[in-house]
């Protein structure tokens, strides 16, 4: 493996990961797989490491200990998954949005003929837009 397409690592937790990884067989990865995979490690190790360092400092401790790693990675995990939930939220209460503005509207009659593919475009999208809401209860529960 190219060694010097690597960057060397800051942290030695990253160099003793980095040594370990580099001394197993790289199959079924290509070499530059492996490189890319031991890359993504290296991250999330960085992560995890600084993650667990806020955790310490947040709980005013001298050291890390084997809990705040625990509370470190839950906490990784827990802000991917608020990514897509924020997204969502914002996704569905875009289209609750233009289907509550289409619903106005027909309502007040603003001097258009209302439609079947109107006001099923609006109820769509009211429908969607809450279903896109409730997304992040159902699927994080």
């Amino acid at each position: 493996m190219n060694k010097q397409v690597l960057s060397p690592p800051m942290n030695p937790i990253l160099s003793a990961a980095r040594t370990m990884l580099l001394k197993i067989d790289p199959s079924p990865f290509s070499t530059k797989a492996l490189e890319t995979f031991i890359l993504h490690v290296e991250q999330y190790i960085d992560d995890l490491v600084l993650e667990s360092v806020w955790t310490m400092q947040r709980h005013h401790a001298e050291q890390v200990t084997p809990s705040y790693v625990e509370m470190a990675g839950k906490h990784l995990i827990a802000r991917r998954r608020n990514r897509v939930q924020v997204l969502m939220e914002r996704l569905g209460g875009g289209l609750v949005g233009a289907g509550g503005t289409m619903l106005l509207q027909m309502w007040l009659g603003d001097g258009k003929d209302v439609t079947f593919d109107y006001a099923f475009t609006c109820i769509a999208l009211i429908v969607c837009g809450m279903l896109a809401i409730g997304f992040k209860r159902s699927s994080m529960d």
